[in-house]
């Protein structure tokens, strides 16, 4: 059996993730152990940045986007030699 491995959930350092703001709205700052501070999010903010989300991923499934990924998405030889019939 492998052994356990441990990971620190909130490593120290800056996180270097670009974010976009949905909205402040249904989110405040609470303290936490160790000086850290948390996030306490309502369910509404949880909605709407899930509404968010969705949109933001309907931009993959719309005709520009897809032709501007053909290049990688195009089906190699075996996919063409297929009968779906």
């Amino acid at each position: 059996m492998p052994e356990l491995a441990y990971s620190d959930p909130l490593p120290p350092g800056a996180d270097p993730t670009p974010y976009r703001l949905v909205t402040a709205d249904g989110v405040r700052t609470t303290p936490g152990p160790g000086g850290r501070e948390f996030h306490e999010v309502q369910p509404e903010a949880l909605r709407r940045l899930t509404d968010e989300a969705m949109a933001s991923r309907t931009t993959c499934d719309r005709p520009t986007w897809l032709s501007s990924q053909a290049s990688w998405r195009t089906p190699g030889p075996a996919a063409t030699t297929r009968s779906w019939r």
